[in-house]
């Protein structure tokens, strides 16, 4: 049987609600204890642009089959 150093779960667009990345931030930001969630439509603003960019998504693809691409991810 083969050991394993780490395994991640990404379960992001697999669940029957996905929620929005303003909907993660605010629950984010609520479990630290910050009632104030000035900024976050910027954060999900760049997110966004970010998750569109042809880097980000070349580095996504096989990033969950090890944690070294992963994390080079």
């Amino acid at each position: 049987m083969p050991n394993f150093d780490v395994v991640i779960f990404d379960w992001s667009g697999t669940l029957v609600h996905d929620p929005s990345h303003e909907e993660r931030l605010t629950l984010s930001f609520e479990k630290l204890g910050r009632t104030d969630v000035h900024g976050i439509d910027g954060v999900c603003e760049s997110l966004r642009r970010w998750e569109k960019d042809p880097e980000v998504v070349a580095a996504q693809v096989g990033s969950d089959t090890s944690a070294s691409r992963y994390y080079e991810a």
